[in-house]
Protein backbone atom coordinates (compact mmCIF):
# COMPACT_ATOMS: atom_id res chain seq x y z
CA UNK A 1 0.00 0.00 0.00
CA UNK A 2 1.67 3.46 -0.92
CA UNK A 3 2.60 5.78 1.59
CA UNK A 4 1.40 3.62 4.16
CA UNK A 5 3.38 3.67 7.83
CA UNK A 6 4.58 0.18 8.80
CA UNK A 7 2.06 1.17 12.06
CA UNK A 8 -0.67 0.93 9.78
CA UNK A 9 0.34 -2.42 7.78
CA UNK A 10 0.71 -4.28 11.41
CA UNK A 11 -2.81 -2.93 12.39
CA UNK A 12 -4.07 -4.18 9.72
CA UNK A 13 -2.52 -7.88 10.07
CA UNK A 14 -3.68 -7.78 13.65
CA UNK A 15 -7.20 -7.86 12.50
CA UNK A 16 -6.91 -9.46 9.91
CA UNK A 17 -5.35 -12.62 12.86
CA UNK A 18 -8.41 -11.58 15.09
CA UNK A 19 -10.66 -11.76 12.07
CA UNK A 20 -9.03 -15.73 11.99
CA UNK A 21 -9.17 -16.60 15.73
CA UNK A 22 -12.41 -15.52 16.43
CA UNK A 23 -16.19 -15.64 14.41
CA UNK A 24 -16.19 -11.79 14.45
CA UNK A 25 -16.74 -10.74 10.81
CA UNK A 26 -14.42 -8.31 9.98
CA UNK A 27 -13.76 -6.93 6.61
CA UNK A 28 -10.09 -5.65 6.71
CA UNK A 29 -10.25 -5.17 3.08
CA UNK A 30 -12.60 -2.07 3.39
CA UNK A 31 -9.52 -0.64 4.93
CA UNK A 32 -8.07 -0.82 1.14
CA UNK A 33 -11.16 0.34 -0.58
CA UNK A 34 -11.65 3.92 1.99
CA UNK A 35 -7.62 4.12 1.11
CA UNK A 36 -8.74 4.01 -2.64
CA UNK A 37 -11.88 6.02 -2.36
CA UNK A 38 -9.27 9.06 -0.75
CA UNK A 39 -6.74 8.59 -3.40
CA UNK A 40 -9.69 9.43 -6.17
CA UNK A 41 -9.66 5.63 -7.57
CA UNK A 42 -12.36 5.25 -9.89
CA UNK A 43 -12.98 1.44 -8.58
CA UNK A 44 -14.06 1.21 -5.38
CA UNK A 45 -16.32 -0.91 -4.35
CA UNK A 46 -19.93 0.24 -3.97
CA UNK A 47 -21.06 -0.22 -0.59
CA UNK A 48 -17.93 2.05 1.06
CA UNK A 49 -18.84 4.93 -1.53
CA UNK A 50 -22.24 4.67 0.27
CA UNK A 51 -21.35 3.42 3.97
CA UNK A 52 -17.66 5.12 4.77
CA UNK A 53 -18.17 8.67 5.83
CA UNK A 54 -16.95 11.58 4.82
CA UNK A 55 -13.11 12.75 5.45
CA UNK A 56 -12.87 15.29 8.30
CA UNK A 57 -10.34 17.19 10.04
CA UNK A 58 -9.72 16.84 13.85
CA UNK A 59 -10.06 19.28 16.06
CA UNK A 60 -8.42 19.51 19.41
CA UNK A 61 -5.30 16.95 20.23
CA UNK A 62 -5.72 15.41 16.71
CA UNK A 63 -5.42 18.28 15.16
CA UNK A 64 -4.31 19.22 12.50
CA UNK A 65 -4.62 15.35 11.04
CA UNK A 66 -7.59 14.18 8.95
CA UNK A 67 -9.57 11.04 9.25
CA UNK A 68 -12.10 8.81 7.21
CA UNK A 69 -14.48 6.47 9.08
CA UNK A 70 -13.44 2.57 7.84
CA UNK A 71 -16.83 0.43 8.61
CA UNK A 72 -14.30 -2.88 9.84
CA UNK A 73 -17.28 -4.26 11.61
CA UNK A 74 -20.13 -4.75 9.69
CA UNK A 75 -22.06 -7.17 11.23
CA UNK A 76 -21.87 -8.19 14.66
CA UNK A 77 -22.90 -7.75 18.19
CA UNK A 78 -20.37 -4.49 18.09
CA UNK A 79 -21.07 -3.40 14.82
CA UNK A 80 -21.50 -0.18 13.71
CA UNK A 81 -25.36 -1.58 11.99
CA UNK A 82 -26.24 -3.20 15.65
CA UNK A 83 -26.37 0.32 17.23
CA UNK A 84 -29.06 1.34 14.67
CA UNK A 85 -31.88 -1.78 16.72
CA UNK A 86 -30.93 0.63 20.09
CA UNK A 87 -34.07 3.05 20.88
CA UNK A 88 -31.70 5.97 21.00
CA UNK A 89 -33.52 8.11 18.61
CA UNK A 90 -35.85 9.04 15.65
CA UNK A 91 -32.67 7.57 12.71
CA UNK A 92 -32.86 4.69 15.10
CA UNK A 93 -36.30 4.22 15.36
CA UNK A 94 -36.98 4.92 11.36
CA UNK A 95 -33.97 2.40 10.70
CA UNK A 96 -35.77 -0.05 12.71
CA UNK A 97 -39.14 0.39 11.34
CA UNK A 98 -37.60 0.00 7.63
CA UNK A 99 -35.77 -2.98 8.78
CA UNK A 100 -39.01 -4.56 10.13
CA UNK A 101 -40.67 -4.03 6.89
CA UNK A 102 -37.67 -5.58 4.46
CA UNK A 103 -37.96 -8.45 6.42
CA UNK A 104 -41.38 -9.33 6.27
CA UNK A 105 -41.13 -8.62 2.45
CA UNK A 106 -38.07 -10.78 1.57
CA UNK A 107 -40.29 -13.55 3.52
CA UNK A 108 -43.19 -13.07 1.55
CA UNK A 109 -40.96 -13.12 -1.45
CA UNK A 110 -38.83 -16.26 -0.16
CA UNK A 111 -35.65 -13.94 -1.21
CA UNK A 112 -32.76 -14.09 1.09
CA UNK A 113 -31.32 -10.85 2.83
CA UNK A 114 -27.80 -9.52 2.61
CA UNK A 115 -25.89 -7.23 4.82
CA UNK A 116 -25.44 -4.76 2.38
CA UNK A 117 -29.81 -5.29 1.73
CA UNK A 118 -29.77 -3.87 5.63
CA UNK A 119 -26.52 -1.75 4.99
CA UNK A 120 -28.82 0.26 2.39
CA UNK A 121 -31.30 1.62 4.55
CA UNK A 122 -28.93 3.53 6.77
CA UNK A 123 -29.20 6.75 6.26
CA UNK A 124 -25.57 8.47 4.81
CA UNK A 125 -26.17 11.11 7.61
CA UNK A 126 -27.39 9.08 10.23
CA UNK A 127 -25.87 9.34 13.82
CA UNK A 128 -26.23 7.16 16.75
CA UNK A 129 -24.85 8.52 20.05
CA UNK A 130 -21.62 8.07 22.05
CA UNK A 131 -18.97 6.23 21.44
CA UNK A 132 -18.85 4.22 17.89
CA UNK A 133 -17.46 1.34 16.73
CA UNK A 134 -16.21 2.37 14.03
CA UNK A 135 -12.54 2.97 13.11
CA UNK A 136 -10.90 6.31 12.15
CA UNK A 137 -8.10 6.28 9.11
CA UNK A 138 -5.76 9.05 10.50
CA UNK A 139 -3.96 10.38 7.51
CA UNK A 140 -2.15 13.72 6.46
CA UNK A 141 -1.91 15.44 3.22
CA UNK A 142 1.01 16.70 2.05
CA UNK A 143 1.40 18.94 -0.82
CA UNK A 144 -1.56 17.29 -2.44
CA UNK A 145 -0.17 13.27 -1.31
CA UNK A 146 -2.07 11.37 1.45
CA UNK A 147 0.00 9.87 3.97
CA UNK A 148 -1.76 6.84 6.19
CA UNK A 149 -0.27 6.56 10.17
CA UNK A 150 -2.90 4.49 11.69
CA UNK A 151 -5.95 2.93 12.22
CA UNK A 152 -7.92 3.84 15.78
CA UNK A 153 -11.07 2.52 17.01
CA UNK A 154 -13.16 5.85 18.17
CA UNK A 155 -12.05 7.37 21.28
CA UNK A 156 -13.87 7.85 24.32
CA UNK A 157 -11.92 11.49 24.53
CA UNK A 158 -8.84 13.33 25.94
CA UNK A 159 -6.93 10.73 27.63
CA UNK A 160 -8.02 8.11 24.14
CA UNK A 161 -6.65 11.12 21.72
CA UNK A 162 -3.44 11.92 23.68
CA UNK A 163 -2.22 7.91 23.03
CA UNK A 164 -3.23 8.08 19.94
CA UNK A 165 -1.34 11.21 19.02
CA UNK A 166 1.57 9.62 20.38
CA UNK A 167 1.25 6.54 17.83
CA UNK A 168 0.53 8.83 15.12
CA UNK A 169 3.79 11.49 15.45
CA UNK A 170 5.40 7.75 16.09
CA UNK A 171 4.11 6.73 12.84
CA UNK A 172 4.65 10.19 10.97
CA UNK A 173 7.87 10.08 11.78
CA UNK A 174 9.04 6.81 10.86
CA UNK A 175 7.44 7.03 7.17
CA UNK A 176 8.77 9.83 6.52
CA UNK A 177 12.16 8.91 7.72
CA UNK A 178 12.65 11.70 10.51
Amino acid sequence: MPRCSELLKKQIIELQGKAIQSDQQLQTGNIKEVIKLLEGEARVVESIRRYAKVPGAFKGVLAPYLHAHVPIEIAGQGSYLSLFFKDWNDDCRKFRSKFEALIKERAEAALELSVSDIEALVPRDASVPGRMTGYWLVYECIDGVNYYYGLFPHGRGRADDVAYRLQIEEAKAQLHGE
